[in-house]
This record gives C-alpha cells, structure tokens and sequence, in this order.
C-alpha cells in the first residue's frame, strides 16, 4: 500500500509540476493557451473525424484534419491572382505547401505568376483585408495590430483579435471572401512581433478558421499566400479562373467523340475570340466546385503536371462526390456557368485534351454531376466546353457571340 501510494503522489506531483510550467510559460492572452508554440482560443472545438466530411484543412496544431461539409479548395501551385476592392491582387489558389516565415519571404519574392515577378508577403494590415464575416479582426475592426497605424507590438493583441466562432465564415466556414481558393487556416504576414524577437523570433499570421490574428514562431510551418499591388475593379472581385483562363459559359448540346472535340474548340469564334482549346484535365478540375477529392489539387491524383498514366487513377479517391448533389443546381462546377447540369441534353461527362499516358486511343474525361475523373476510348461521344487563355484585366463579355457552327446566345465566362 505505502508503494502505491508513494507512486500516487509521485504521479499527482509531475502532472501538477507539469501543469504548473505550463501556466507558468504561456504567453498567451487571456482565454488562449499554448499548443506546440502556438497560442489558440482555450475552448476550441475537436476536429470532426474523417468520416463527416471530405476536405482536408490545417487545424491549429498545422496538421491536416477532416471537417465536415468541407468545400474549400486543396491548396494548389496551379495559380490565378484575383484583384480585391483595397487595390491588391492575390494569389490564388495559394501555395502548394506549408513553410516557415522566411522561406514565405523568400517564396513570394520569386514568385513569378502570368509574367509578373513583383509579389511578396502581405503585411498583416493587409492580410486582415481579407477577413470577411468577422468584424471584429477585419481590416477597419478594433483588433489593434495593424501595421498602417504603427501598432505590431505584442502588446496591441486585445481581446478583439481573437476573432469569431469557428468554422462559421461566410465561404463555407473559411472567414475569406468566396473567391478565394485554398486550404482555410493559418497564413503568415511579413509583419514580425517586435517585442517576441529576442526571447523567440515570432512574426504575425491570420487564422481564417476563426478570423483569429496572432502571432506565431517564425520556424511554424504555416500557409502562403502572395500579394502585389494591382487596380481596383470597380469594387469587385472577378476571375477568369485556374492559369487565366476564359471559358466557353454554354457548353455544347451536342455530344460529339474526341476528334470531333478537338476540332470544335480549334474552329470556335466566341466573342470575337478563335483562339479557344480543348482543356486539359487541370483546367477542367479548375472548375470544380464542392468536391475536395476532385479539385485541382484533391485526392485524384490524375492531373497534367505529375501524373496521367493509367495507374494514376484510383477509383476511391476519383469517383467524386456523387453520393450527395452538387452547389450548382445539383452539378460540381462554378456557379457562373450556365448550364442545366439536370438538362436532358447533357451527358455530364466532358472531354478533356488529356490522353491516358502513352494510350493515344484513351482520354482523360471529367463528369460534373459526381465530380468523377476516369478515361473513356477516344469514339466515345461526350460534352464539350472550350477555353482559352486571356492575359485581360478585364470581366469577359456577357453579351452574345457567335461560334464557328453559327449557334447563338454563347457567351465567356
């Protein structure tokens, strides 16, 4: 009795000790505490298991977890940028991967997007311009840290930075504005933490699941996203979509095999256009919307830049999502296209320019109703939507166009 007892204490004692060092060594706000460096709110909920939703996002540890009715896109390298009403345009989708403050630094000012080679790390003023939904910690809200009025010091995180309920933003629980793409949570600014530098070089970041402004070391491993200066359009946002493009808002009634496709989109004028294409199976991903497995950087690992043999499809991780109806009148894909996905006119299945490896007699196809990537013979009769790439600032026309067949009423988007 006397051993237990005596091993009892010796176990109440390092877990109060333990407890203790920890109170003792956090530097966190009131209501926050410390998980491996990093300060989060004291009651943040579990992730949900794998099993209640199909999306993948960074939780406050930088681990990926599983949330439920996730709906934002994987992070990808395959970029846009998207102008916003403060006059800077930003990358998206953002980068690929996680990485510490000063390969952020370092990665933006390299980054080279549609020829343009001047982007570099948002200041933390500036990334808060892109908290959206949550007042307290958007750009005019009344977090103090803000690089444009002079306060980065530790010391200007009140209560009001951090942030709104989690998972309850406006792009399907991210705190960003819709257009933006990526996985939601923690972003680095270039702004550091002058007060932290000595004892623990630390630098500012945002956490989009909460709207939560903090700071965290700078050897976390955190999200990228770069920004440059740019015009404003008309206080909107726009997009031509994944590497620029515009694409053909009504696609074709008709089915036609691939050769047919190929030749479609080759002699299509649009909008007084004639340079449209047959799209790859990246770009046609582009389009995908509410489906994480089938974005361009989901699970399917079929896509242009790595991977298009045969042995590239994985029917668990490319079948979509077609146990539950898409955001689109019931199809994945954007809500600017126009199309009936439940006409009786439409295969849901188009024709990409990708061949299946070497196989010159199978296609890379993509059907919208599920989201599900596979490959079909070339005789095969699908859908076709073409596209083009644009180098314009500009909205395309919403006006009528004319294709090479004569149909009317087709429009860009």
């Amino acid at each position: 009795m006397a051993v237990s007892f005596n091993k009892g204490l010796m176990i109440l004692f390092i877990f109060v000790v333990s407890a203790v060092s920890f109170a003792c060594g956090s530097d966190c706000p009131s209501g926050q505490v410390t998980e491996n460096g990093v300060c989060i709110p004291a009651d943040k909920p579990e992730p949900p298991s794998k099993n209640d939703g199909d999306m993948n996002y960074y939780d406050e540890d930088n681990d990926e977890v599983e949330i439920a009715d996730g709906d934002e896109e994987i992070n990808s390298e395959l970029e846009e940028e998207i102008p916003t009403q403060k006059g800077l345009i930003w990358q998206n989708p953002p980068s690929l991967e996680k990485m510490e403050w000063a390969d952020a630094i370092d990665y933006c000012e390299n980054l080279t997007l549609h020829g343009l080679n001047d982007w570099r790390l948002p200041t933390i003023s500036e990334l808060r311009e892109l908290i959206t939904g949550c007042e307290a910690t958007e750009a005019d809200g009344p977090c103090n840290v803000s690089e444009n009025s002079g306060c980065t010091e530790i010391s200007c995180h009140n209560e009001y930075c951090s942030g709104c309920v989690g998972e309850e933003g406006p792009d399907h629980g991210c705190y960003w504005p819709n257009e933006m793409d990526g996985v939601c949570g923690l972003y680095w600014s270039s702004t550091d933490a002058p007060e932290k530098w000595k004892e623990a070089p630390s630098a500012w970041r945002v956490d989009f699941i909460y709207g939560y402004v903090l700071y965290s070391y700078v050897d976390s491993e955190l999200g990228v996203r770069c920004v440059r200066e740019g015009r404003v359009s008309d206080g909107e946002y726009y997009s031509t979509a994944y590497k620029n493009l515009a694409w053909q808002t009504t696609a074709t009634e008709e089915t036609m095999t691939f050769d047919d496709a190929v030749k479609y989109c080759d002699d299509l004028t649009l909008d007084d256009h004639d340079d449209w294409h047959l799209p790859t199976i990246s770009e046609l991903r582009s389009l995908i919307d509410g489906c994480a497995y089938s974005y361009i950087d989901g699970t399917c690992r079929v896509r242009d830049e790595d991977c298009l043999e045969a042995n590239c499809f994985d029917l668990a991780e490319c079948e979509g999502c077609g146990d539950h109806p898409g955001p689109n009148d019931g199809c994945y894909w954007k809500e600017e296209i126009a199309d009936d996905c439940a006409g009786d006119n439409y295969s849901y299945v188009f024709w990409s320019s990708s061949h299946v490896g070497e196989m010159t007699e199978e296609v890379w196809t993509l059907k919208y109703d599920a989201a599900f990537i596979e490959h079909k013979k070339i005789t095969d009769e699908y859908n076709v939507r073409c596209a083009r790439w644009t180098d314009s600032d500009e909205p395309e026309s919403d006006g009528d166009a004319e294709t090479a067949e004569g149909t009317e009423g087709e429009s860009e988007i």
